[in-house]
Order: structure tokens, then sequence, then C-alpha cells
């Protein structure tokens, strides 16, 4: 459930930081991962809410974070790099909406400078819905990542009715 200061400072062997599904994890305490110079990508699991201050402070290898909509509070400089060095994150992609995320960052614990630089891509999550004519069950509206296609969903059945086909908004 939760990630302690200092538990991976400096460490030189992980590249790679993923967490299995269904992970309990709430919070990364401040410098968790301190100065690990090789850690090249995060993906942070789903229902974490909280990143500590410089939790991941000088890791200049870092090139691509997953953040989930879960998360509610980022400490200080959780993801900056040290005056002088660089920071080689590209890529934040962020479970939840454009507005979340403009509001994660209002609410996010002084300076951020890396979260917030605008020459970072920062990949919002947009909700598919699927219209029905009320004559079946409901689909269920998906999340997908921008850049990224919706799943086919199950076909609706309705007594009485044939389903020929999804329609998209151009018609087609």
């Amino acid at each position: 459930e939760f990630i302690g200061k200092n538990a991976f400072i400096s460490c030189a062997s992980m590249k790679k930081l993923t967490f299995q599904e269904g992970s309990n994890l709430q919070e990364i305490g401040e410098q968790a991962f301190l100065w690990n110079e090789v850690l090249e990508s995060v993906e942070l699991p789903e229902g974490l809410k909280a990143i500590g201050d410089s939790a991941f402070f000088n890791c200049t290898a870092l090139e691509s974070v997953t953040i989930p909509d879960s998360v509610k509070s980022i400490g200080e400089k959780a993801f900056d790099v040290q005056m002088g060095s660089e920071s080689k994150l590209e890529n934040i992609n962020y479970t939840g909406t454009e507005e979340q995320w403009n509001e994660l960052m209002e609410n996010t614990k002084g300076s951020n400078t890396v979260l917030k630089d605008e020459s970072i891509t920062v990949n919002c999550a947009c909700t598919v819905t699927f219209e029905d004519n009320e004559h079946h069950t409901a689909t269920p509206a998906q999340k997908v990542q921008k850049g990224n296609k919706a799943s086919k969903p199950t076909d609706p059945t309705a007594k009485g009715y044939k389903f020929v086909g999804w329609v998209d908004a151009d018609g087609m």
C-alpha cells in the first residue's frame, strides 16, 4: 500500500517500473526513487492516490510516465531534475481527462517544472460513448487514451430487433 521514503534511492538496476494489475499501492513516499538515473519508464497503478515530494527527483533517463486518474496529489519536485541536468521526459500518459489533468496541476504542490513543461506531450483519456435507441440494455462507455481506438463493444440485442452494425458520428 505504501512505498516508503528513500526505498529505492540510487537504484542502479531498475530501468522500467510497473505494478501488477490490482495493485493496492496507495502512496509513493518522498524521495522513493530519488537519483535512479537508469529508470526509463514508469507505469503507476490505478488506485494510487499520492506521489510524494521528490519521489522521482533526478531520474534523468526517465522518458515516459503513466499517471492514473486516481492520483489526487503530486508532491513538490516529484519528477524534476537538479539544476544543470536535463530531463528526457517526453510523454506523460494520464488516464483521466484533460480537465482532470489541469485540476491536478493546479493542486500540485510547489515547483514541478518538468510536469508543467509545455514541450512535454500529455496524453489524456477520452470517453467514448455509445448511443442506444432505448430498445436494449445500454452499452457501457469506454475510456480511451488519445490516439488509440475504442474496443468494439458487444453487439446489443433486443427482442424483435436485428442488430445490423455500428455507425460512427459521420454516419459510417
